[in-house]
């Protein structure tokens, strides 16, 4: 696992290759974490951990 430069806020290590986004939903900030080769996108660290595993 490598650490991205845009998860300083991450409970975490996240996957190689995965992405941390910042999203902005009805106004309020919403982080969510991106797997570039299947496009899945989760909204949670530990729902990534879970899906990884």
């Amino acid at each position: 696992m490598a650490d991205q430069k845009d998860n300083k806020d991450s409970p975490g290590p996240i996957p190689e290759g995965w992405v941390s986004h910042t999203k902005f939903k009805n106004g309020i900030e919403v982080k969510t974490y991106l797997c570039p080769a299947t496009e899945q996108e989760f909204y949670t660290y530990e729902d990534l951990m879970r899906y990884v595993r």
